[in-house]
């Protein structure tokens, strides 16, 4: 009996194909499978012959705008069987992400970027590209970070100086337009001494200020006392 032909798929560069092997193979044991291929249901061509055990085959030899028709056999020592049904496919055209919006935070000494993700155009986004732009020299490539991120610590500044920043999404497709506009900011001078004051600081500071009420309303009590 003939293969049962289960799916043809089009990729954006290959069309995959699956079979299942047949449930009667005759007088002896398969020896191999026959793959052909046409431009019509009625043109089928031998495109390749695959060793026994084999059930799924890619066909990378295909061009965009053509629809393909497949048949499959199965082989053993006495010939060939019967073609199975036909199914077609044809190649799909990926997208590139589309453009990323981004947000800068200036801080001591860097720049923090920020982003949501954008319009992933048909495949999943596999990394972030990072460009940027001093007050004189061309934009340039500064990091690539992986899919997942939504940040980037630009530590590598000068504090004074404006910089542009663009980040683009890349696909299977390819990478995606850079924004219409870059996204700017001025780093601040890192003062000695200084740390910028984040969650932990001000807690400590919280409970600093509680510590000193608690003392000063001891101190009342005791004075009252006497």
């Amino acid at each position: 009996a003939e293969p049962y032909l289960s799916s043809v798929t089009g990729g954006n560069i290959s069309i995959s194909l699956l079979w299942n092997v047949p449930s009667d193979t005759g007088d002896g044991p398969i020896t191999g499978y026959s793959v052909y291929r046409g431009t019509s249901p009625l043109s089928a061509q031998l495109l390749v012959t695959l060793p026994a055990g084999t059930t799924a085959y890619v066909d990378g030899t295909v061009v965009y705008g053509t629809t393909y028709y497949y048949w499959v056999s199965a082989l053993n020592q006495w010939g060939e069987s019967e073609l199975s049904q036909v199914m077609s496919a044809s190649l799909i055209t990926l997208a590139t992400p589309g453009p990323v919006e981004a947000e800068v935070d200036e801080g001591q000494g860097r720049i923090t970027l920020g982003w949501s993700v954008p319009d992933e155009g048909g495949s999943s986004i596999t990394e972030y590209r990072i460009y940027r732009r001093g007050e004189t020299g061309d934009r340039q490539l500064i990091a690539t970070v992986p899919a997942g991120t939504d940040t980037f610590v630009d530590g590598s500044v000068e504090a004074g100086v404006e910089y542009d920043y663009w980040v683009t999404a890349v696909n299977a497709a390819g990478e995606g337009p850079l924004p219409e506009a870059p996204v700017s900011g001025v780093p601040l001078a890192i003062i000695a001494g200084e740390a910028e004051i984040g969650p932990m600081p001000t807690i400590a500071l919280a409970l600093g200020a509680i510590g000193l009420l608690v003392a000063v309303v001891a101190i009342v009590l005791v004075l009252r006392r006497k």
